[in-house]
């Protein structure tokens, strides 16, 4: 019965740590994300810049 429960607690600890991994991924993946958006807008104005000019 103890060993059930050690295995209960490990197996809800390693979801937690899977979840956890999950959810940074999905934070870092946005942030990167949006930070390459941001990159790539930036240089797209300055090609219209260049291209007004």
């Amino acid at each position: 019965m103890v060993l059930l429960r050690e295995c209960c607690y490990i197996y809800s600890r390693c979801l937690l740590l899977i979840y956890q991994l999950i959810e940074w991924a999905v934070t870092w993946n946005c942030y990167f994300n949006s930070l390459y958006l941001f990159t790539y807008l930036q240089c797209d104005r300055n090609a219209f810049k260049l291209a007004d000019f």
